[in-house]
Order: structure tokens, then C-alpha cells, then sequence
């Protein structure tokens, strides 16, 4: 009787994370066929090169500030 008992909860268990899984992976499908991203985006104009890379001096600026305060 104890063994019913254990394998009822086995299987509960084993249903509760299928399902889990297939509503995670639902979302995820569901999420990409709504918010697709371009497999190839063009190549940047001048001034998104420019930004970019202003951006990227920023962030490096900030980077050597905290490594200049520790």
C-alpha cells in the first residue's frame, strides 16, 4: 500500500514538470513568433558606427573610473 502511495506521487510529480515544461516552451515559441529579430540586420550607417562607439568609450570610461576607486 505504501508503494501505491509513492509511485501515485511519482507520477504526479513527473505530470506537474511536463507540464511546466511544455507552458515554458509554449511561451517561448509564442514570444519569438510575436517579437521576431532579424536573422541579418543590414550593415550600420555612419552615425549608428559613431554611436556605437561613443557608447562603448563610455562604458569603458566608466569601467577604468571604478577600477581607479577600488
Amino acid at each position: 500500500m505504501g508503494d501505491d502511495m509513492s509511485d501515485d506521487s511519482g507520477r504526479a510529480t513527473f505530470a506537474r514538470i511536463t507540464s511546466e515544461i511544455a507552458n515554458g516552451t509554449f511561451h517561448w515559441v509564442a514570444r519569438r513568433i510575436l517579437e521576431p529579430e532579424p536573422m541579418h540586420p543590414g550593415p550600420l550607417t555612419l552615425e549608428q558606427k559613431r554611436e556605437r562607439a561613443r557608447t562603448r568609450k563610455a562604458r569603458q570610461r566608466m569601467r577604468s573610473r571604478r577600477a581607479d576607486n577600488d
